[in-house]
């Protein structure tokens, strides 16, 4: 599976998303907005090494992402937008998706 149904999107009361076993997902639906009461993303997020696009929009719930988001080696793009309980002290993971995607010479 490449891409999530967007039917997923209507899962209002989802509080807690595990993808494991889709090594092969690119992206995440685009209007996750209706996920208000997301909390949590399991670790096994950083196994989804062909996830190059993932936006997070209006989880006011989410408190944190998941250790293994150094490990998508393929992020191109995240957005992270009006997730207000979303502790950003993992600047330091955040330089290393950063480092981890530039070309190696």
């Amino acid at each position: 599976m490449k891409k999530l149904p967007n039917s997923i999107c209507k899962l209002q009361s989802l509080q807690t998303l595990s993808l494991e076993g889709c090594k092969e997902l690119q992206e995440l639906p685009r209007d996750i907005s209706s996920w208000r009461n997301l909390e949590y993303i399991f670790e096994d997020i950083g196994g989804l090494k062909a996830l190059h696009t993932m936006m997070i929009v209006e989880c006011p719930s989410l408190l944190s992402l998941p250790h293994g988001v150094k490990n998508l080696s393929s992020l191109e793009n995240l957005c992270l937008w009006k997730c207000e309980k979303l502790n950003l002290n993992q600047r330091m993971e955040m330089e290393e998706i950063k480092d981890s995607t530039r070309p190696q010479l």
